[in-house]
């Protein structure tokens, strides 16, 4: 049920006073186009005034554990929310990042110009201030349906000479929900800590009521990550540290913590800290997958210098059948040789052995590392 107008208001401005008050330091592959067809809606029809009205059934969760960490939930209602999406930048004066650690998958991938940005995904966790909100990149595009979810983000590229850029993909070529915060949609605050764009925030308790407002509150339409301990016979190595060479100034490491029995991150050899908390950046599972990057026409600054990037999640032979492709997966202490896939909708991603057999997720959040095919990464 939508919320008034004025209980909106109230909950924005206990979220000011959170914002304000408790900040921490600040062969080829073929691409398929997303479908303009929007999602089917269902037109309620009055039945005959002689037949009672039956209710309406009311959701109910299929387990108390949630479908993308795999964790048990004390509110397992959470679960049946709509997916949140939220790009954070990743640059230096993006750092250090708020709300990373609430969650549930985080997804790295290369922008241009030897940065990464990121793809925030919320269930399963609330929290209350989460960014800095950056713009749109091509990636999103299939992130968004890959999890079914509603994408927040503080605008796109609008250059290049095919098909008008980042933008015009979102706005034609797109049928998920999505708030972007340069067009005036809600959901987002601006704080005084740094200039724009770095000072751009949301939280997943605006962005699920203006869901709840506009009818885009639904269970995610995908199957859950699987979960589970390992088979005993997975070939498996000991690695207690894995390094991701970006850029050389853009240097990601993941470092095995037996004390937390997680997976520590580093930039450049310093630790990565959340900004609210101070505690350093942690995940259960570290998923690298490898897959094409493409350099588009689409002009990402001002001088025509970078160009954005197509990266390919789902990658297709010559008869539109779904490959799979290179994969590490980091869980538990041990590095795993994996393969992943996405077929497109309405699948998940998917990890498997050589053989074909489902490899589990550990459970916790994830945290996917996207690299070109061709990066070589470091173990240790």
């Amino acid at each position: 049920m939508a919320r008034s107008k004025g209980a909106m208001s109230l909950l924005l401005v206990g979220f000011l006073v959170t914002f304000f008050t408790g900040c921490g330091p600040s062969g080829p592959i073929a691409t398929p186009t997303p479908t303009k067809t929007p999602r089917p809606l269902v037109t309620p029809v009055a039945p005959p005034t002689d037949t009672p009205t039956p209710p309406t059934p009311t959701p109910t969760p299929e387990s108390d554990r949630c479908p993308l960490t795999g964790e048990a939930m004390q509110e397992p209602e959470k679960a049946l929310r709509r997916p949140l999406i939220v790009k954070i930048g990743n640059d230096k004066r993006s750092r250090p990042q708020s709300g990373l650690h609430k969650a549930d998958i985080v997804i790295e991938h290369l922008a241009e110009g030897g940065i990464t940005r990121f793809d925030a995904v919320y269930l399963c966790h609330d929290f209350e201030k989460i960014g800095p909100v950056r713009s749109a990149r091509l990636i999103d595009i299939p992130l968004a349906y890959m999890f079914d979810g509603i994408f927040a983000h503080a605008g796109a590229s609008g250059g290049g000479a095919s098909r008008g850029g980042v933008i015009w993909r979102l706005e034609n070529e797109t049928n998920f929900p999505r708030l972007d915060e340069t067009r005036g949609d809600p959901g987002f605050v601006r704080g005084p800590m740094a200039g724009w764009p770095y000072n751009t925030f949301t939280s997943t308790s605006l962005l699920w009521q203006i869901a709840e407002e506009r009818g885009w509150q639904e269970p995610m339409g995908r199957p859950p990550l699987l979960f589970g301990p390992l088979d005993p016979a997975t070939p498996k190595e000991e690695k207690d540290e894995i390094f991701i060479p970006y850029f050389p100034d853009n240097r990601v490491s993941w470092r095995w913590d037996e004390e937390s029995q997680r997976y520590l991150r580093f930039i450049n050899g310093t630790p990565q800290d959340e900004a609210t908390t101070g505690e350093q950046i942690k995940a259960s599972n570290v998923i690298i997958i490898w897959a094409e990057h493409r350099e588009t026409d689409i002009i990402e600054d001002e001088y025509n210098y970078v160009h954005s990037l197509e990266i390919v999640l789902n990658a297709k032979d010559k008869d539109g059948n779904a490959l799979w492709s290179k994969a590490f997966l980091l869980r538990d202490g041990y590095l795993i040789p994996v393969r992943w896939i996405w077929r497109w909708m309405p699948h998940m991603l998917e990890l498997s052995d050589e053989e074909g057999n489902p490899i589990p997720l550990a459970e916790g959040n994830s945290w996917i590392e996207v690299v070109p095919s061709t990066l070589e990464i470091e173990t240790e």
